[in-house]
């Protein structure tokens, strides 16, 4: 297996375990070696709040053949990192699905508003506004 070798920082401690010594990590006196970008990501971000794994049981419980394109918690972290990023936290999401990535995005865009200090509620006109867009009504039952 390739490994990721993370030689300056260590991973965050209590986070959602991986960043912990564990049979995926190997840690030598200057460096900890994770087996996977995964496992890299999940010792370095802060854990998702619980309603994310609400989200994936609801998409595996009642969507199974769709669940594989649950953004997850690494890519979600980094979705709402990119939406923090943003001016006003302003995004058109094309593809709802279940509402994994749709809930990152919202997350971010209220630390966008947050960090511009943005008085209101956001909407079409100025401020935090994530429009997010579904064609299944499957997936539209799941994520509402």
């Amino acid at each position: 297996k390739q490994r990721i070798l993370n030689g300056g920082m260590l991973p965050r401690k209590g986070g959602t375990g991986q960043a912990t010594e564990t049979s995926e990590t190997t840690s030598t006196a200057d460096s900890v070696r994770f087996e996977s970008l995964e496992d890299y990501s999940a010792g370095h971000s802060s854990p998702p709040p619980s309603f994310y794994r609400e989200i994936e049981f609801n998409t595996r419980q009642f969507l199974p053949s769709g669940a594989h394109m649950v953004s997850g918690a690494a890519q979600g972290r980094w979705l709402t990192q990119l939406t923090s990023m943003t001016r006003e936290g302003r995004v058109l999401e094309l593809g709802t699905f279940t509402g994994y990535a749709t809930a990152c995005f919202l997350e971010g865009a209220s630390n966008a508003g947050e960090a511009v200090d943005y008085q209101g509620s956001g909407g079409r006109d100025g401020g935090p506004y994530v429009m997010s867009l579904e064609r299944d009504p499957r997936a539209i039952n799941i994520a509402v």
